[in-house]
């Protein structure tokens, strides 16, 4: 008979987080506080169709869409786009009203959506203040009753604000356990990857892979030791590039860092996306490859390469380093590093 075991009390994250009841219980708070704002909207506004929470970790790339709440009388067409794009989602905030509205109280408010361009579609941002905190936003999301592309009964900025002061207590309920959620996580790793949610739809960093011709019969064999010293070349000169990266594009930019990861028989490079750059735009995304991203790897290749031919003779098969890469997002595990689809795919295109 085979005995199922039993996971243990051990401290840390050995307890699925998702499944943790302390976790579902800030949870079911985050989803109720706000139904008495939500009701008051759809009473307002046929206009109004949801509102969206999010958890925002300090200086982060992205946000996490904790709960929804929906009008019932409004169509489903008009809730397709956020629960296939939105819902159970991190969103990157890099170009959109809530990355403005989490950045400066001014910019809290009405403004269109950067990520809909399906249909028309107005959001309405709140800032979640905790402890003088900022630990997030609840969105609410207004679109034409009828298939006209025209707002009949959008509410005012004033009455906005009198329907959030009227559901003050809530608000702050709602503010607190976002915050309790997001103190819960720090040490575990990336809220969004605790909470298994969807990738975002839009990249927030480009990752690049450094492959090494023979990096495992030259790590293991006779040649260990030069090998070695080549290994930790390479990487002083990798570091050195993240260096002039940042100095020269990240003067502004969203939460994820430039970052270097060895990874034993390859290699991966962060590259932060500037704030200039929309990543909800494929041509903003296609210029910054082509005049940034394209030209700084060739010139990791050429470096690597010059270091590789220093020890021509020595290594045996000769060193030859290739770089590729994609965009992609990037999230921080229970080790502090990075963990992202894009580096298993860049890792996968080795072999092939």
């Amino acid at each position: 008979m085979t005995e199922i075991m039993n996971i243990s009390s051990l401290p840390g994250g050995s307890e699925r987080f998702i499944k943790r009841k302390d976790v579902n219980k800030r949870l079911s708070y985050i989803a109720g506080a706000p139904t008495g704002l939500s009701n008051d909207l759809a009473d307002a506004s046929e206009d109004y169709d949801s509102s969206v929470v999010f958890a925002y970790p300090p200086k982060s790339a992205t946000a996490t869409a904790l709960a929804t709440l929906e009008a019932p009388e409004a169509a489903w067409y008009r809730h397709r786009f956020r629960r296939e794009t939105i819902d159970d989602s991190e969103l990157v905030v890099a170009g959109t009203a809530l990355g403005k509205a989490l950045r400066s109280k001014n910019d809290v408010g009405y403004a269109n959506s950067a990520i809909n361009t399906e249909s028309t579609q107005m959001v309405y941002t709140e800032q979640l203040i905790h402890d003088d905190q900022l630990v997030g936003a609840i969105q609410h999301s207004f679109s034409p009753l009828r298939d006209n592309g025209h707002f009949d009964n959008l509410i005012g900025d004033d009455a906005m604000e009198a329907l959030a002061k009227g559901r003050r207590a809530d608000l702050t309920e709602l503010a607190a356990n976002v915050a309790l959620l997001l103190a819960m996580s720090k040490e575990l790793g990336s809220l969004g990857l605790l909470l298994e949610r969807k990738k975002a739809a839009a990249p927030d960093a480009f990752f690049a892979r450094i492959d090494t011709k023979g990096s495992t019969l030259l790590a293991l064999g006779a040649q260990q030791e030069i090998y070695e010293a080549y290994q930790n070349q390479c990487q002083v000169f990798m570091r050195s590039v993240l260096d002039a990266y940042e100095k020269r594009y990240l003067t502004d930019h969203y939460g994820v860092e430039a970052g270097y990861s060895d990874q034993g028989d390859g290699a991966y490079l962060v590259f932060p996306l500037p704030q200039k750059y929309n990543p909800y735009n494929q041509r903003a995304l296609d210029h910054y490859h082509q005049y940034t991203l394209a030209p700084l790897l060739g010139e990791i290749e050429a470096g690597l390469t010059a270091i590789g031919r220093q020890y021509t003779g020595d290594l045996i098969p000769h060193p030859e380093a290739k770089v590729h890469g994609d965009f992609g997002n990037a999230q921080i595990n229970g080790l502090g590093r990075y963990v992202s689809p894009t580096m298993t795919a860049l890792a996968k295109h080795k072999e092939k």
